[in-house]
């Protein structure tokens, strides 16, 4: 297409300041001592990941129990909707840990223990409905025995 006999570039000797590296540059080994929320959010951000895979596995376990007679289409949809709760929250948990809404110890942790908490009442509850006990716990009020 073309030759060239000569091919010269200019190269700017004065050196520009050092810029700070952006946080996702910089190495795990200063992230990990940090007390900076955005820098602790970062660090915690690649770890979530693997954590909410299986958080979601064990999830799936009470969401795939039905009935011979009941229909997939609703327990596939509290999934979905599940599954698209939990990935915004993960998300949007980096911005909250950083301007302060959730309290800095938490880190973004605490999605994970919710969810999981979640996922134990809704066994409980089935447990529950499945062997009669909630009917005879609502039926019978306060303070009655069971």
């Amino acid at each position: 297409l073309g030759e060239f006999e000569k091919y010269s570039m200019r190269i700017d000797l004065q050196r520009k300041g050092l810029k700070q590296a952006r946080v996702d540059e910089r190495p795990t080994s200063q992230l990990i001592g940090s007390c900076d929320l955005k820098e602790r959010s970062d660090l915690e951000y690649p770890i979530m990941i693997p954590v909410a895979v299986l958080v979601l596995t064990i999830i799936s376990v009470p969401l795939s129990y039905s009935l011979p007679r009941d229909s997939i289409s609703g327990r596939l949809i509290t999934a979905i909707l599940l599954y698209f709760t939990f990935i915004n929250l993960l998300g949007v948990s980096g911005k909250w840990m950083v301007d302060g809404l959730t309290p800095g110890w938490a880190g973004r942790w605490w999605i994970h223990v919710f969810l999981l908490s979640l996922t134990g009442l809704v066994v409980v509850f089935r447990q529950s409905v499945a062997k009669g006990r909630f009917l005879r716990i609502v039926l019978s009020g306060p303070g009655k025995p069971q």
